[in-house]
């Protein structure tokens, strides 16, 4: 389990380096706290200046956003990074949305989850999807 913005980050960067020169990095972010957003799209740019960065502070609106966006089949790899525990809609119930959209969309979605929690539960939880 990623437990800080740098993990979660670097986590994602090692995995996209081979694919910086194929394609312009497209990133989501979903997270209702606005400075993490804003610190991990600082990092992400720090690293890719060309990237496509969408943040969102709520679960469902980035959930409406990848439906409309990404809709048709996409060719490139997009990279998520989505908050556990949010609001109304947590981290949790988007997966569950996520998981019922087309396979042929879902493909091209890397997501990395992140949580302030240290539950193992958690962590079973996030290894099922």
């Amino acid at each position: 389990m990623v437990n800080t913005c740098a993990e979660y980050f670097s986590a994602a960067i090692s995995s996209l380096h081979a694919m910086k020169e194929k394609h312009v990095p497209q990133f989501i972010l979903i997270d209702d706290d606005p400075v993490n957003n804003m610190l991990v799209g600082k990092l992400i740019k720090n690293q890719f200046p060309h990237a496509i960065i969408c943040t969102f502070t709520e679960a469902d609106s980035g959930l409406n956003y990848i439906c409309g966006q990404y809709g048709d089949v996409q060719k490139d790899i997009v990279v998520l990074f989505l908050d556990i525990n949010m609001p109304v809609v947590d981290g949790w119930e988007f997966l569950n949305s996520f998981i019922g959209l087309p396979k042929a969309m879902q493909q091209h979605f890397i997501i990395y989850m992140l949580s302030s929690s240290f539950a193992t539960a958690d962590v079973e939880k996030a290894e099922s999807y």
